[in-house]
């Protein structure tokens, strides 16, 4: 009840139309609505927390808390952002062509944000997005940029994978025919990495890893097609794989002795290919 309300707590509900309940010791705010009864009556909805208040702390909002339009992000970060986009159009052109349009955006504004930043930890992309020019040039995308829309969107695309595949054998198709293949290891502290094993890079990166097999236009610089390893597998393992989910046809291929094998070498030369 307001009532038990005192008021050194009740003066810091951030707007109108929401209560504070003390439950289990602590002061949670909720919005609320009017609402019609079935007697003719006019009554009042609890809705969702947004949040709750410390004594002599104020308010301390949660993720169903959304300030007013007073509260809005009115200065963005705008120049690299726009930079990045206008000269990589050509990738979210060809990003378009594989996956829906909102599908394309989203991933392409994620990989901005990485660009662009460096290392950012999926918790802190959303505020990112919201900061930059790229929540302007894409408000009208249903998508969204949190941890769980992000968990969504990885998931599907490494077990959704015809729709990667269709966008990786697009840039091979249009690359220049010379292309550089080679193996990275990556350290994995992840308990829940089922790919993660010790590997040939163990007693320096102390920890297990995963290989990332990447190949790339060496006269362009573009990544074309990227594959995650468990971190037992070596480069000459991967080649097999990688010639069953993608056609290469007509490619002059740059590899170290690391991929080397009598049966690499015959997959790597067919359909006019050579290395």
């Amino acid at each position: 009840m307001p009532g038990i309300i005192p008021e050194e707590i009740n003066q810091y509900r951030p707007e109108p139309c929401t209560e504070v309940k003390l439950i289990s010791g602590h002061y949670y705010v909720y919005r609320y609505k009017s609402v019609k009864l079935p007697s003719g009556n006019w009554g009042k909805k609890t809705d969702k927390c947004i949040g709750s208040i410390v004594a002599g702390v104020g308010f301390r909002p949660n993720k169903n808390y959304q300030g007013t339009a007073q509260d809005l992000i009115t200065v963005i970060e705008y120049g690299q952002y726009a930079f990045i986009e206008a000269v990589t159009s050509s990738v979210k052109e060809d990003l378009q062509k594989c996956f829906q349009i909102d599908k394309a955006a989203q991933i392409f504004a994620y990989a901005v944000i990485l660009y662009a930043n460096g290392f950012v930890h999926v918790d802190q992309v959303q505020r990112y997005y919201e900061q930059s020019w790229l929540s302007i040039e894409y408000k009208d995308y249903p998508f969204k940029m949190g941890r769980t829309a992000l968990g969504t969107l990885l998931d599907n695309l490494g077990r959704r994978t015809k729709r990667v595949e269709a966008y990786e054998q697009q840039c091979l198709n249009s690359c220049s025919g010379e292309v550089a293949i080679d193996g990275h290891a990556i350290r994995s502290c992840s308990d829940e990495n089922d790919l993660g094993e010790a590997g040939y890079k163990f007693n320096e990166l102390g920890e297990d890893q995963v290989n990332c097999l990447m190949g790339y236009d060496i006269n362009t610089d573009k990544p074309l097609f990227s594959r995650i390893y468990r971190g037992s597998c070596n480069d000459k393992s991967t080649v097999p794989d990688l010639t069953e989910y993608l056609h290469f046809s007509g490619i002059q291929f740059i590899v170290d002795r690391g991929f080397y094998s009598r049966k690499n070498l015959d997959l790597l030369s067919a359909n006019g290919n050579s290395s």
